[in-house]
């Protein structure tokens, strides 16, 4: 893990900010605010399959990706790792371990190219919403309304079709990604088959299906998206 020279560091603060408007437990504080909190945190770049942190050690930081994908995976009793979970940029890592003082509930690393970390400090963000009464609210509140937009995706998964979920999941991943047609795969397709609430034959089923229509092209972990507003209509 690499913390960023003191020559990029007015471009890192910068980043900061953005990175912490972009997470969903900041989006409401005031900038004066945010440059608070990017006074405690560190931008970090790591390599492709370095460790974020491993299961079971001391929660001390909160993590906001910036860049790259972090695969949250556990051991079980035999020695195989299970996937978990997989989080991209704009997403946070650590975040209930912090606020519950527990341990890291699973072991994290880098599956991307590289990942850039925004890194705050645990205690002292803690510390922080010990003092300001307010910004406990809007933590409180951003968690509020995490909890109802997550609570909306499973009621979508439970009357959507796969394929509906397919088509939507690649349409928010080339919007994001801002090409507009390609989606690049960051984990694999079982940990996406999972995340979308079906099996990985299913999912290699609708794949196929869009394929065949001509909608979408699938090579490896790369999906070029042929026609998007024929996806759309799938929605």
């Amino acid at each position: 893990m690499r913390t960023e020279s003191g020559t990029n560091r007015k471009h890192s603060r910068r980043d900061t900010r953005e990175a912490l408007r972009a997470a969903f437990l900041f989006q409401q504080w005031s900038e004066d605010d945010l440059e608070n909190i990017a006074g405690m945190a560190t931008v970090r770049s790591l390599d492709r399959n370095a460790i974020v942190f491993h299961h079971a050690a001391a929660c001390r930081h909160l993590y906001v990706v910036m860049e790259g994908h972090i695969q949250l995976s556990r051991l079980t009793p035999d020695g195989r790792e299970t996937v978990i979970h997989v989080i991209g940029p704009g997403q946070l890592l650590a975040c209930a371990a912090l606020f519950l003082d527990r341990a890291y509930p699973a072991t994290a690393r880098v599956i991307s190219p590289g990942a850039r970390l925004l890194v705050l400090d645990g205690a002292a963000f803690l510390d922080t919403l010990r003092q300001r009464s307010d910004l406990s609210f809007r933590v409180v509140a951003a968690l509020a309304t995490r909890i109802s937009k997550l609570t909306g995706r499973i009621e979508s998964q439970a009357t959507e079709t796969s394929e509906q979920r397919v088509a939507a999941w690649l349409l928010r991943q080339a919007e994001r990604s801002g090409s507009g047609s390609r989606v690049v795969l960051e984990s694999t397709k079982k940990v996406l088959a999972e995340n979308l609430g079906m099996t990985p034959e299913t999912l290699s089923r609708v794949l196929s299906k869009l394929r065949r229509r001509d909608i979408v092209d699938v090579r490896r972990r790369e999906i070029t998206i042929h026609a998007p507003s024929r996806l759309r209509e799938l929605t």
